[in-house]
């Protein structure tokens, strides 16, 4: 227990800040095995108050056909509490 808890203290002062902005990847398969999908996005910083835009590309795929897809988001941060580091998204692109 002595040793764990300064461990702990170290590990966690180490620790840096983290950005929402960034490259994301999703994938997934569906209930067939030969349907999925993969895809990769780009979370820009806020453009204005609360609001990022996210552009992205997805694939999918099923059997013989295939299709990609570029889309982009306006993202849109409703602060979880007046406190907290986390925020709830709503999305909405063409």
């Amino acid at each position: 227990m002595r040793v764990r808890m300064p461990l702990a203290l170290l590990l966690a002062g180490c620790a840096g800040p983290d950005w929402a902005q960034g490259v994301g990847f999703t994938g997934g398969m569906a209930i067939d095995p030969a349907q999925g999908y993969v895809g990769s996005y780009i979370e820009s910083a806020q453009i204005a108050n609360h609001l990022r835009l996210r552009p992205g590309i997805d694939g999918a795929f099923s059997g013989g056909t295939s299709e990609a897809i570029v889309d982009f988001a306006f993202l849109y941060e409703i602060p979880f509490g007046p406190f907290s580091p986390w925020f709830v998204y709503q999305g909405s692109g063409p």
